[in-house]
């Protein structure tokens, strides 16, 4: 491999099991290893787990991704379970997929009777908890080798690599990793239109701390009608947090909603789920100009570079004589979310993936 040689990379498992027997609570810590695993436990390969990246607190996105992904392996899997972080997982799970997200994580045991993947839909490499960190998360660029040296050092404990950007896959495959391309997506029994007059808005923006974010700010400062919902926001937003369940009555009910990608995001070609479950419930989004947007939903999702682009976007939509238009692009986007980014779609590359590992590995 480019980034990490076998050399090396028996040095460091040596190291770890080394550091079993003398740090046993600080690597059981680092690794999800169950120290009292039988390696007589015979893996049950029609049982599959995820292990959430996030503590269990409905309040986190990724516990509601993790509960839609839960959902769709459902009808595939005999067995399907969810754990989150500082919880194990069963000693008997054949096939476990571990969500790497914003949060800190520990990598598998390394196993070879178990399928273990990673499913890699958030670009940051380092501690969510380490605040000088996240301060300058926005600077963190391909070159960063330090970084991505330790998020590649984790990767190589598992079978499969699944990542919500085309562009960053290509470069672990380059990097010699086996990987593949598995968009973030939404879940249409939870996001779906369903108008509410009780709270409807002109422009709507639905994210944590809204005061760093471009979109909503541009528009709060040019003194458009904009409705802000989210957490630490220092006041400026309606409500700090809504329930997940009813997101898709405020997108719907929206005439625009805007959506403000992290740069960090924007820079690996990370399309976040918000684009997915506004479209889903038939919003009409404006979106920060991205390419992976722009080759998946051409003019239906209208985007902008500059902040002049924004204001003049916003203000034609609004405009009453352009509201054919905007519904008309509303019904596109829909469909091609319905049609390409769905959960189920999620799950059935998943499911490719794993036919692939059991093959190689010689499981039937």
């Amino acid at each position: 491999m480019k980034s990490f040689s076998l050399v090396n990379l028996l040095i460091f498992i040596a190291g770890l099991l080394g550091g079993y027997f003398l740090y046993p609570q600080e690597i059981h810590h680092f690794l999800d290893f169950n120290p009292s695993q039988s390696a007589r436990t015979i893996p049950d390969y029609n049982k599959i787990t995820l292990k959430n990246c996030a503590p269990r607190d409905e309040k986190h996105g990724e516990n509601w991704l993790g509960n839609d992904f839960e959902e769709a392996l459902a009808k595939n899997f005999a067995t399907v379970s969810q754990v989150f972080q500082q919880e194990k997982i069963d000693d008997d799970s054949g096939i476990n997929i571990y969500m790497r997200g914003y949060f800190q994580w520990s990598p598998p045991f390394p196993n070879h009777k178990r399928i273990n993947l990673a499913y890699v839909f958030y670009p940051l490499f380092f501690s969510h908890y380490d605040a000088a960190k996240i301060s300058q998360r926005d600077r963190i660029t391909t070159t960063d080798n330090g970084y991505l040296q330790v998020f590649f050092d984790e990767m190589q404990f598992y079978d499969a690599i699944a990542v919500a950007s085309e562009t960053y896959a290509k470069k672990m495959k380059d990097a010699g990793f086996k990987a593949y391309y598995v968009p973030q997506f939404t879940n249409p029994n939870r996001f779906y239109p369903e108008y509410d007059e009780n709270i409807k808005s002109e422009i709507l923006f639905i994210g944590s701390r809204p005061q760093f974010r471009r979109a909503p700010m541009i528009v709060y400062h040019h003194q458009l009608p904009i409705t802000i919902y989210g957490p630490e926001s220092d006041g400026l937003a309606k409500a700090e947090y809504i329930d997940n369940n009813e997101l898709h009555k405020y997108y719907s009910s929206a005439k625009i909603v805007l959506n403000d990608t992290r740069a960090d995001m924007r820079q690996h070609g990370f399309i976040n789920n918000r684009l997915f479950d506004v479209t889903a419930s038939g919003g009409f989004l404006i979106s920060d100009y991205m390419p992976e947007i722009e080759k998946n939903y051409g003019d239906c999702v209208p985007m902008w570079k500059t902040e002049e682009e924004l204001v003049k976007l916003v203000k034609y939509y609004l405009a009453p004589e352009h509201k054919a238009e905007r519904l008309a692009k509303a019904k596109c986007a829909r469909e091609i979310t319905l049609k390409n980014f769905t959960a189920d779609i999620a799950v059935q590359k998943f499911v490719r993936i794993i036919d692939d590992i059991k093959r190689k590995k010689g499981i039937k």
